[in-house]
């Protein structure tokens, strides 16, 4: 068995549930402030836009 192996299931299925865990909770660190959020990610507004909807997120406040 590879080190770091576990035979438990893993969080993630893929890179994409890495990417849509990671950009949400960033989202939800800055209030949904967009400008912010992208700030953060180092991203720009527009790729955080799409990042929203191609993972159909919502705010839940």
């Amino acid at each position: 068995m590879p080190i770091g192996k576990t035979d438990s299931t893993p969080a993630f299925e893929s890179l994409g549930d890495i990417e849509k865990t990671h950009v949400l909770q960033i989202l939800n660190k800055y209030d949904w402030n967009i400008s912010a959020t992208a700030k953060a990610l180092k991203v720009d507004r527009v790729t955080l836009y799409n990042k929203i909807k191609k993972y159909n997120l919502k705010q839940t406040n």
